[in-house]
């Protein structure tokens, strides 16, 4: 086991062309990272997104300051290991704790890890075929943005039996993918909350989706359970609690299938439904209200 402290380099973003603060970096190559603990301290930069080729709508992101990065290590693992992420400086930057990019086989089996941010807080990021995300506990929290795990790119995979909490003031996703790619992906008997303004406890955009034996629970202004921009979803045998107190100026926070609240929200392809409790909760005079089960 190694016990590994960092603390990234504080200086401006400016300096960061060729350097960048990264606690742990691999790069193509097949890895096994089981058992360590990391404290982990960097700067919040933002990223840059660059469209390659130009005029092709394909993002590419370039991010300065991370925590545990694998880029193109196919067959590998990340397991059993304790993560924890902070910022020293800097405010309404981007932070991703673990990123994995252009990884196909890739497990993350058995961690805890927490991220803190101010700005966009990220507690993984994966792009890859036939992931895996099983048994982990994962907690982010910001003021502007956090998120638990986000899938982008052409991939797919598993989530499966883990814990994710994503708290901010503004904007909650504990699960969100498919901004830059098309996505299918099985997410089973996960525990998932979120609290902020607005939050979406599955927002996904892409092919395939199955969400079932989910436990998924929302606080906040604005809510909604499941949110989704997909060719096929099946949602079956879930828990969803969407509470929300439906005041202030929803407006204020765009999200691409709208600021409402509501538990599932589909807005294209085939969509099938059985077996799901959903209540929708309104807080009057301090008292929490079903306003529905369906």
């Amino acid at each position: 086991m190694n016990n590994i402290t960092y603390v990234g380099a504080t200086t401006p973003k400016e300096n960061y062309t060729t350097a960048k603060a990264y606690a742990v970096y691999v790069v193509n190559s097949t890895v096994a990272m089981p058992n360590n603990i990391l404290d982990i301290t960097v700067p919040s930069l933002s990223a840059d997104w660059e469209e390659v080729p130009p005029g092709s709508w394909n993002y590419v992101r370039h991010a300065y300051t991370e925590g545990v990065v694998f880029d193109g290590c196919d067959d590998s693992s990340l397991s059993d290991n304790n993560i924890s992420l902070g910022y020293s400086e800097g405010s309404y930057g981007s932070i991703y704790v673990v990123d994995v990019l252009g990884s196909d086989n890739f497990d993350i089996i058995g961690n805890t890890i927490v991220g803190t941010g101010e700005g966009y807080l990220y507690g993984i990021i994966i792009e890859g075929e036939n992931f895996n995300i099983v048994n982990n506990t994962i907690y982010s929290t910001s003021i502007v943005y956090a998120n638990g795990i986000d899938i982008e790119g052409t991939s797919n995979g598993v989530i499966d039996s883990n814990s994710i909490t994503a708290d901010a003031d503004s904007s909650s996703y504990p699960i969100y993918g498919g901004m830059t790619g098309p996505v299918s992906c099985e997410i089973t008997n996960n525990g998932i909350s979120g609290s902020a303004f607005f939050g979406v406890g599955i927002e996904l955009g892409g092919e395939d989706l199955v969400i079932d034996g989910n436990n998924i629970i929302l606080e906040g202004n604005y809510t909604i359970a499941v949110g989704v921009k997909v060719d096929n979803l099946v949602v079956n045998s879930n828990t969803l609690i969407s509470n929300a107190t439906n005041t202030g100026d929803a407006s204020s926070v765009w999200d691409s299938v709208g600021t409402d609240t509501t538990g599932i929200k589909s807005k294209k392809g085939n969509a099938v439904y059985t077996e799901s409790a959903f209540f929708k909760l309104y807080r009057v005079l301090g008292k929490l209200l079903p306003h529905n089960l369906v």
